[in-house]
C-alpha cells in the first residue's frame, strides 16, 4: 500500500469541515422545529414526529396500512389512546 501523506491528510480535513458544518445544519433544523412548534402554540416532539411520519409517507406505499395498524394496536395497549385528549389529560391525573 501506498499513499501520499499530504493527500490523505488533506482527506481527512475536508471530513473534519463536512463534520463541523453537518453539526452547525443539525442545530439549524432543530431550532426550525422548535422555532416552528412555539409559534404555532404545538409541543416540538409532536412535530418531528409527524414530519418522521411524513417522510415515510413519501418513499413507502404501505405507509397507509402501517400507520392504521399501529392506531389499532396503540387503542389495544394504550386505551386513553382513543378517547378524546381531555379525558385522557384526566386518567393521566
Amino acid at each position: 500500500m501506498s499513499i501520499d501523506k499530504a493527500l490523505l491528510l488533506a482527506f481527512f480535513e475536508e471530513q473534519q469541515k463536512c463534520e463541523a458544518d453537518k453539526k452547525e445544519i443539525v442545530v439549524e433544523i432543530k431550532e426550525a422545529f422548535a422555532t416552528f412548534a412555539y409559534n404555532n402554540e404545538l409541543i416540538k416532539k409532536s412535530v418531528r414526529r409527524v414530519y418522521k411520519l411524513y417522510k415515510e409517507f413519501q418513499k413507502d406505499n404501505e405507509f397507509v396500512l402501517v400507520d392504521s395498524e399501529t392506531d389499532l394496536l396503540l387503542d389495544t395497549v394504550i386505551p386513553v389512546y382513543s378517547e378524546d385528549a381531555d379525558a385522557a389529560a384526566v386518567a393521566q391525573g
